[in-house]
C-alpha cells in the first residue's frame, strides 16, 4: 500500500503530540510511505507567498502551508501511485479548489466539528465539500459530513495517543490540584465558574491552566482569573513538563461548548486522569459516558459535583483512572489507530479503481 501524505506540525504540539504521530507508526503497519512536511523555513514561505499570489489566493493565506501544498503535488505527479492523505484538511482547503471534485485517490482528515464552521470563511466549506473522501475523528456528526461530501465517503476513525509517553505515574497525587489545557471549544464561563466556586470551598485545591498568553489575553473570563490565588498559569511547557502537569492532576477539568478530538482528553486518558467534561461531539467515542462520566453543557453544578467526587472519594478515582489508562492502551494507542487507517487508505483505493 503506497501512500503520500501532507503533514503539518501544529507549533503548540510538542514531540509526542497530535494527529502528525500518525505517519510514524504508518510504516510498521504495512504502508510504503512518502511525506511531505510543511516546514517554517524564510525560503518556503517566498516559495508559499509566491505560489499563493499566482493562484490568486490572497494575503490571509498561510504562505507555509502553500508552500507544502506546491510540494505535495509536484511529489505526486513524480509517485502518482496509491493514495494522497492530507492530514489536516482545513488548513489546505485552498488545496482542493483545482478540482470540481477531487481524485478519489485523495482523502483529508477533518478535524473541527460542524458548530466551528460558522467562524470559517465562506471559501473554506465550499472547498471542503470538494473532497471525494474524507476521515472524520468521531460518529456523532457523521451525517453532516456525509451531506458536505457524499454518503458512504466518510470514514470514521479516532484520534490516537502515544500512550508509551503519556503514562501515568507511580501512585495518586499528593497535592489536589486540577488541570486545564487547550483552547478550541472550550467554555471560558463555565470555566471561571467552577474555579471560582471551587476555590471558595476548598482552600488546599490548585488549578493549572495551560493556556497560550495570546488566548488568556483576548478571553474575558480568562482575564478575570489572570491574578487568581488558586490559579497557576503554564504556556510553551515541553513534553516532559507536560506530562508532569498530567501526572500532578487529581482531575482534568475540559469544559467545551464543542468538539471533535480533543488531545488534552486523550492525553489525559492515557496519564490515567480523570476527564470532568461534557457530553457535546466526539467525547463518547473517547470513553464519555462508559469510562468516565460526562455532565450536560454549560453545568457548572454537574462539573463541580463530578469533581468534588474524585476529590473526595479516592477509590471512585482509581477505579475511573484504572479505566481511562486501560481504554486509552486498547483502543486509541497509535500502532492500534494505524492498522485502522491502512484499511481506510484500502477502501479509498478501491474506490479509486
Amino acid at each position: 500500500m503506497r501512500v503520500h501524505a501532507l503533514v503539518d506540525r501544529i507549533p503548540w504540539f510538542g514531540g509526542h503530540s497530535g494527529y502528525e504521530q500518525l505517519v510514524r507508526h504508518l510504516p510498521q503497519a504495512g504502508v510504503d510511505l512518502a511525506c511531505t512536511h510543511s516546514r517554517t523555513t524564510l525560503n518556503q514561505i517566498r516559495i508559499g507567498r509566491t505560489y499563493a499570489a499566482f493562484k490568486r489566493w490572497g494575503e490571509d493565506t498561510n504562505p507555509v502551508y502553500a508552500a507544502a501544498e506546491l510540494r505535495f503535488a509536484w511529489r505526486q505527479a513524480m509517485l502518482p501511485r496509491g493514495v494522497r492523505h492530507v492530514l489536516y484538511g482545513e488548513m489546505h482547503h485552498r488545496f482542493f479548489e483545482r478540482w470540481r471534485k477531487a481524485p478519489a485517490s485523495l482523502v483529508a482528515t477533518l478535524h473541527h466539528p460542524p458548530r466551528q464552521h460558522a467562524q470559517w470563511p465562506p471559501a473554506m466549506v465550499a472547498n471542503l465539500r470538494r473532497l471525494s473522501s474524507a476521515i472524520v475523528l468521531y460518529e456523532r456528526d457523521r451525517e453532516h459530513f456525509e451531506e458536505m461530501i457524499r454518503p458512504g465517503a466518510v470514514y470514521v476513525l479516532r484520534h490516537g495517543v502515544d500512550t508509551e509517553f503519556f503514562c501515568p505515574a507511580a501512585g495518586a497525587p499528593e497535592n489536589p490540584r486540577v488541570l486545564y489545557a487547550g483552547q478550541n471549544g472550550r467554555d471560558a464561563r463555565v470555566l471561571r465558574e467552577v474555579i471560582e466556586r471551587l476555590s471558595a470551598k476548598r482552600r488546599d485545591l490548585r488549578f493549572d491552566l495551560l493556556v497560550r498568553p495570546e488566548i488568556r489575553e483576548r478571553t474575558p473570563d480568562l482575564i478575570r482569573l489572570a491574578d487568581h490565588p488558586a490559579v497557576a498559569w503554564h504556556s510553551g511547557v515541553d513534553d516532559l513538563r507536560l506530562r508532569e502537569l498530567y501526572r500532578g492532576a487529581t482531575a482534568l477539568l475540559l469544559p467545551l461548548h464543542c468538539a471533535g478530538a480533543v488531545n488534552s482528553l486523550l492525553e489525559a486518558l492515557a496519564c490515567g486522569v480523570p476527564p470532568v467534561t461534557n457530553d457535546i461531539g466526539g467525547v463518547r467515542d473517547y470513553g464519555g459516558g462508559d469510562v468516565f462520566p460526562m455532565a450536560p453543557c454549560a453545568d457548572a453544578d454537574a462539573m463541580i459535583e463530578l469533581v468534588e467526587r474524585l476529590l473526595d472519594d479516592p477509590d471512585h478515582r482509581r477505579m475511573v483512572a484504572d479505566r481511562c489508562r486501560r481504554f486509552a492502551v486498547e483502543h486509541l494507542a497509535w500502532p492500534r489507530i494505524a492498522a485502522l487507517h491502512v484499511e481506510v487508505y484500502r477502501q479509498v483505493a478501491a474506490r479509486a479503481g
